[in-house]
């Protein structure tokens, strides 16, 4: 999505964040590619305290896709003491609730709402500005699921409030545009590795397949 989103929409010296389960994204160079070196960036760790949250796998405190994710929303809202609110209980999508009660501004529960989504802005500001100490980041665009409504703006306004105009926080809500960028960046690194197959091993290697992304 994010060679996509700088193929459709010229973006450039881009942190993409796509929220999903754990974290995707990208970082778009200034010519308008992935950049290379760090680009799992679920794993940067944005929290160094002790009682961070600890990813299951490989145990990591403090990485970006626990804070920074659906699950993220769902752990800040517990630490903000929802979980043992009347009203979500039995909620089986935390996340999509807490942005609907964020769409209306007359619910009881806007504020609490607003809370949760301000505190990831504050988490995405942090990934920003430890990603901006390696790359040129003059943009963050946020995506994927819940956040690309009301709850996207929000994350996207506190982000803005704490970085300041050194870069500019947006949600991008256009999910077509989103899903072909997608496509058009698959294709066009499946390109690039056919093309790296031919000239690194000939036919041969081309057709047994592109040997840096098997």
């Amino acid at each position: 999505e994010a060679l996509g989103l700088a193929r459709t929409k010229g973006y450039r010296n881009t942190l993409v964040l796509k929220f999903g389960t754990s974290l995707a994204g990208g970082i778009i160079d200034g010519q308008g590619r992935i950049a290379g070196g760090l680009n799992e960036i679920t794993g940067v760790v944005i929290d160094m305290r002790e009682d961070a949250s600890q990813h299951p796998t490989t145990l990591v405190r403090g990485n970006a896709g626990g804070y920074v994710s659906f699950g993220g929303i769902v752990r800040l809202a517990g630490l903000l003491g929802l979980d043992r609110a009347e009203w979500l209980k039995g909620e089986p999508d935390l996340p999509r609730r807490l942005a609907l009660e964020l769409e209306n501004a007359g619910s009881a529960h806007h504020a609490e709402a607003k809370a949760v989504y301000e505190g990831i802005g504050e988490y995405v500001a942090d990934l920003a500005l430890e990603l901006s100490g390696y790359y040129p980041v003059d943009r963050v665009v946020i995506s994927g699921g819940v956040v690309a409504g009301r709850a996207g703006l929000v994350i996207a306004e506190k982000a803005q409030s704490l970085v300041g105009r050194t870069m500019e926080f947006s949600r991008d809500d256009d999910e077509t545009t989103l899903r072909y960028g997608a496509l058009i960046g698959a294709a066009e690194l499946a390109g690039e590795a056919i093309e790296s197959g031919k000239s690194l091993g000939g036919p041969d290697q081309a057709a047994a397949g592109p040997r840096f992304y098997q």
